[in-house]
């Protein structure tokens, strides 16, 4: 919106903006940088892009809805086992072996959806790394690509870290409401942030 004085106005919403910010701008920036890695209008920019568009569409539809469980032999679908991860180890890769809380599960299980997800890390890294090997591209070049790069890598992780809190919750909201007795009750607040806008 402009004021009298001919400026724009930008508002902040909040966390909500974690999930805009690290999803839909993160997975349009990482397009962008394949469109820099890859040769155009290439068999291997669109299976690039295609794969992209795929794993978009999965983390924001059945991953969080169907995948994500309270614990799982599948180490990529355990909350249990995602909290307790270090940040080098992101909730969507291939661990086996590994045991998770008191249950003493192994995570010796895989699926194919959410293995994709650890694909296009693979493939976003492998691709930036035969980029650089390139003798006829810049160091400058090479070097805002790999901070860029960097940047999207770790707003997949902001993201999915997002998505296991937010199933949690729902998880532990309808574990409540179903053992609820009836001398008891349930008080939810809803807490919405509020930022004030810096830039007019």
């Amino acid at each position: 919106m402009n004021d009298a004085t001919g400026g724009s106005q930008k508002t902040l919403q909040g966390l909500d903006d974690i999930a805009h910010e690290a999803g839909t701008l993160n997975f349009k920036a990482w397009g962008d940088i394949y469109r820099v890695l890859l040769p155009a209008n290439s068999e291997l920019l669109t299976s690039a892009l295609n794969l992209l568009a795929k794993v978009e569409h999965f983390l924001k539809t059945d991953y969080k809805k169907f995948h994500l469980q309270p614990t799982s032999r599948i180490a990529a679908h355990c909350i249990k086992h995602a909290f307790f991860l270090q940040a080098a180890k992101p909730p969507l890769s291939k661990f086996s072996g590994e045991k998770c809380g008191e249950e003493c599960h192994n995570h010796d299980l895989f699926c194919s959806d959410c293995d994709e997800v650890q694909a296009i890390r693979e493939s976003l890294e492998n691709h930036l790394l035969v980029f650089a090997e390139n003798k006829d591209n810049s160091g400058e070049k090479i070097e805002d690509l790999q901070f860029l790069v960097s940047r999207c890598l770790h707003k997949l992780n902001v993201l999915i870290g997002h998505l296991v809190r937010v199933r949690h919750e729902s998880l532990y909201f309808n574990d409540a409401i179903a053992n609820l007795s009836l001398d008891t009750a349930i008080l939810q607040c809803d807490h919405k942030m509020k930022v004030e806008p810096k830039i007019f």
